[in-house]
């Protein structure tokens, strides 16, 4: 599942696990898997202030602009130059 969320939309996502039991008679293990996935908080027509180093990584646009389409990576559209 969280391969398929990546491969949908921009994110990070983190897993962890913690022993729960142990039985060294048996040689069992218990863990308890978890994984958070946090989601970048953009839609598309977003309007987006971007710091001056950032935008000047990006070519020097303008530190405006507006969010053209959301996949795996975000796509940025420079409102003065369009």
């Amino acid at each position: 599942m969280v391969d398929f969320i990546k491969h949908k939309i921009a994110c990070t996502a983190l897993d962890s696990k913690k022993l729960i039991s142990q039985d060294f008679t048996n040689n069992t293990v218990n863990y308890k898997y978890s994984i958070m996935v946090d989601l970048i908080p953009l839609c598309k027509d977003d309007l987006v202030a971007l710091p001056k180093p950032l935008s000047r990584l990006l070519g020097g646009i303008g530190p405006l602009c507006i969010v053209y389409k959301v996949s795996t990576s975000v796509h940025l559209v420079d409102v003065v130059t369009m």
